[in-house]
């Protein structure tokens, strides 16, 4: 008999891409993208690449999901020359 137990989770990466991001949150990327342009959801640049930690995901999970319409940054008008 083996005595050895197998674990049936594997654990989660601890960072994600935007389209497992995104499914895990229940969101469309595009969606996922808009936030994390905004500031609303954190994320690192690995080349190419967006990746979102798995602390994030939680906290947007524990937090709720920001507005689309409402940006969290504000943005400042670019100046115009006379």
């Amino acid at each position: 008999m083996n005595e050895k137990q197998e674990s049936s989770t594997v654990p989660a990466p601890a960072l994600h891409s935007i389209d497992p991001a995104a499914y895990r949150l229940g969101v469309s990327p595009w969606s996922l993208r808009v936030w994390i342009r905004q500031g609303a959801i954190r994320a690192t640049r690995l080349g190419r690449r967006v990746l979102i930690p798995e602390s994030e995901i939680q906290r947007v999970v524990a937090e709720g999901l920001p507005s689309l319409h409402t940006p969290t940054k504000q943005l400042q008008p670019a100046p115009v020359s006379a």
